[in-house]
């Protein structure tokens, strides 16, 4: 592979599509009930002569404790999905709460 990443926002509609598809399956086919969502980030620093805008793909999603196993099964998967493609955040994990057996 080549040392630089494809930018999620440099992808055409179809593709972008796509990986939103595959992440889906992804998420259902580990059990998990996540949206994959998409959203734009514009940035205008005062001082700069130009604006960073961009298009971002985003996952989060907090599980119980006890579906930590969902948890590392889709972050698994996943990589392989969204690898070599910069602008896709990943975010989804087990974490304790109230009642949880610690």
């Amino acid at each position: 592979m080549e040392g630089t990443a494809k930018a999620f926002s440099s992808m055409d509609n179809a593709s972008q599509l796509e990986l939103m598809k595959n992440i889906g399956a992804c998420l259902k086919d580990n059990g998990i009930n996540a949206k994959v969502e998409i959203f734009r980030e514009t940035v205008c620093a005062l001082s700069a002569n130009e604006i960073d805008d961009k298009t971002l793909l985003k996952v989060e999603k907090e599980l119980p404790d006890t579906e930590s196993d969902k948890a590392k099964a889709f972050n698994d998967a996943v990589k392989s999905i969204i690898e070599g493609i910069s602008g896709v955040e990943i975010k989804v994990g087990a974490v304790l709460g109230a009642g949880s057996k610690y």
